[in-house]
């Protein structure tokens, strides 16, 4: 009796686990074919994608670990539901931080002779949008002097006269020249005169402040900043109130220079 109880009981079992298995294997394969058409989609879409897509990751430490982050995710099995709501936002945060190389953008000296960003390859840039009538012109004192301090450390100091805000630089360029080298002392370069807003915005600053740019947003002022780092890259934006000699501009480029 004993042993047809234990019998009965594994033969109970038996049955018990062939009929959820019966279960488990419809729903089990049903699940594997929901994954493969959510992998087989998610791949499409980023074969669509475009191919220029892939520098991103070539172009700086920061934007490879930002995209290879979630493509890792979606590898080892990371929800595909989820997968276009992490990988998108990342894709535009680093194309919008590094995608446009400024640093092959040309723009011209003061005495019309074409260069770029790359001239100053190594070096630390700052780049300020100058007026020679401006309550901000002062600047120019606190400008050469932090040239004069530091650019034997690397720093470069590049000037792009404009006559986008009030009227304030309407001389010609070799008038802009002889304003700055003798009533500040200027050493540093004077470029040729631009537009940074507007219809005639100079490529350069659409690179920098368009929608897709680094720092979105027109240069709201004269004497207004942007740092570029010694790989060509934008670091940091500064408006027309950073003085030259204020905490923060100075820690931004002592820190891109490595000081």
């Amino acid at each position: 009796m004993k042993a047809m109880n234990y019998w009965w009981r594994g033969a109970h079992s038996r049955a018990l686990a062939r009929n959820l298995t019966r279960l488990e294997t419809p729903n089990k394969r049903r699940i594997d074919e929901d994954r493969d058409i959510r992998v087989r989609r998610d791949n499409a879409y980023l074969e669509k994608t475009p191919k220029n897509l892939d520098r991103f990751a070539l172009t700086s430490n920061d934007s490879q670990r930002v995209i290879i982050l979630p493509c890792l995710l979606f590898k080892v099995g990371y929800c595909p539901k989820m997968f276009h709501k992490i990988f998108i936002p990342t894709v535009v945060l680093a194309a919008s931080a590094f995608a446009a190389d400024i640093t092959i953008i040309p723009f011209e000296t003061a005495d019309g002779k074409e260069t770029s960003l790359s001239a100053y390859k190594g070096k630390t840039v700052l780049l300020v949008n100058v007026a020679s009538k401006c309550g901000f012109t002062k600047q120019y004192t606190g400008l050469q002097k932090l040239y004069d301090e530091k650019k034997d450390d690397g720093l470069v100091i590049l000037a792009f006269p404009c006559n986008d805000f009030g009227g304030q630089e309407p001389g010609s360029i070799e008038e802009i020249q002889k304003f700055c080298s003798s009533k500040f002392g200027v050493t540093f370069p004077i470029m040729a005169k631009i537009h940074v807003k507007g219809k005639e915005q100079h490529p350069l600053y659409t690179a920098l402040t368009g929608d897709d740019g680094a720092f979105p947003g027109n240069v709201k002022w004269n004497f207004g900043k942007i740092l570029i780092g010694k790989d060509g890259k934008p670091l940091a934006r500064f408006g027309s109130r950073t003085k030259p000699d204020s905490d923060e501009l100075t820690k931004a480029i002592s820190d891109a220079l490595g000081d």
